[in-house]
């Protein structure tokens, strides 16, 4: 036994349309967080870092412009990479524009505050990998640039996208990172 539902509208319960039907099979849905835009930045250069300020990785500099102001925008970040064993990693920062944004806001004493973090490792010749999502709200319709910001524990080399020591062997492993937006429509 089957049932057949029709229906040109469906309502929520102050009278929104939540689902409308124009009678040809084309359904309009509204309010359920549709994706707007996508932008992704991928790259494979092997990047080091040897500093404990925070650099912009500028290779994974990624704009977009929210078709409203009431557009969240995801964000998504997966970097790879490693550093000494036992000796040096690599945190992140993420930035909205000249702002960084997505902080923790508990550190102290000689604590950091960072995004996300961190690329670390036991063998000096193995991968990690550090992951990131984050839901923005920038109320704008201009453009905005995210950027990802890269500092290491020490000022021993740690890499992007390489091993931390990078050797020239099958075992020298080489990978990809990416930053990834969506737009969320109201």
């Amino acid at each position: 036994m089957s049932s057949i539902l029709k229906v040109d509208q469906l309502q929520d319960s102050g009278g929104n349309n939540l689902v409308t039907s124009n009678g040809s099979g084309v359904i309009t849905a509204a309010g359920f967080g549709k994706i707007g835009q996508v932008k992704q930045t991928t790259s494979d250069v092997n990047t080091t870092i040897a500093t404990t300020s925070f650099t912009e990785l500028t290779e994974y500099a990624t704009t977009i412009t929210p078709s409203s102001t009431s557009s969240k925008i995801l964000i998504m970040a997966a970097m790879t990479g490693g550093g000494v064993a036992s000796s040096s990693n690599v945190s992140f920062r993420l930035r909205r524009n000249s702002t960084d944004i997505a902080l923790s806001t508990t550190a102290t004493g000689n604590r950091q505050n960072i995004s996300f973090g961190a690329l670390y490792q036991q063998d000096d010749n193995t991968l990690a990998n550090a992951n990131f999502q984050f839901l923005d709200s920038p109320a704008t319709i201009s453009e905005i640039t995210y950027r990802i910001m890269a500092a290491g524990s020490n000022t021993t080399t740690a890499r992007i996208n390489a091993t931390a020591n990078d050797n020239d062997q099958a075992y020298g492993y080489r990978a990809v990172s990416t930053l990834t937006l969506m737009e969320i429509l109201p």
